[in-house]
């Protein structure tokens, strides 16, 4: 979108690249180890068995994260230009644009592709944990709307270290990670460029506004 980096930027964002990499493989090392002593407890027929479905689940999952990402990093891409270029329109009007696009690909992925009927769509509002849900989704789209306007695209990728933090802590509390040191630096250092990009590119845009 030939919006302007400066060379701190660049190499924060080669930092939280790099540490996002180490972590998820000090975090997979982790889930190892746990997965390590429940095989123990298999047989070698059994464990063989499990481990060439675990290796072509990985490959599938890669797949599928790969393009989940590409996706991803495309549709925030476009998300910013329409918050560039369309400056007159409000942003809750925007994200309304945006929240019936998603709603339109929702509908099509529920009557197109898994032949589900329509009212489906709204199964499920009767319990208070899809209403949670449905209004965290909904912060989410909007904090993410934010940090897309504001600061920018590339700030919104930033923060996918920080959530997958979140994840990680799930994981060790629901007792299929281990808790380990390497894992939780990385995801330190990866916090911390995170947070010191935002200041920087804060400090960028109000240097333009002045």
């Amino acid at each position: 979108l030939n919006v302007p980096h400066t060379r701190l930027q660049y190499v924060l964002v080669v930092i939280v690249a790099t540490a996002t990499v180490i972590f998820c493989l000090e975090e997979q090392g982790a889930r190892s180890l746990v997965a390590a002593r429940a095989a123990s407890r298999v047989s070698s027929a059994g464990e063989a068995a499990a481990l060439a479905r675990t290796a072509s689940e990985w490959m599938v999952g890669l797949i599928q994260r790969a393009t989940a990402v590409a996706m991803t990093s495309l549709g925030a891409v476009l998300q910013e230009q329409l918050f560039t270029r369309e400056r007159g329109v409000p942003f809750m009007m925007q994200q309304c644009w945006m929240g019936c696009g998603a709603m339109l690909l929702s509908f099509f992925t529920l009557r197109c592709i898994y032949g589900l009927p329509a009212s489906y769509l709204v199964e499920g509002f009767g319990d208070w944990r899809v209403l949670v849900l449905v209004g965290m989704y909904v912060a989410t789209g909007m904090t993410t709307g934010l940090i897309v306007k504001q600061l920018g695209a590339v700030a919104k990728a930033l923060c996918v270290p920080v959530y997958l933090g979140g994840c990680y802590a799930y994981a060790v509390r629901s007792g299929s990670a281990m808790l380990t040191l390497p894992v939780i630096l990385a995801w330190s250092a990866s916090t911390a460029c995170v947070l010191l990009f935002a200041v920087s590119k804060a400090a960028q845009s109000k240097g333009r506004a002045a």
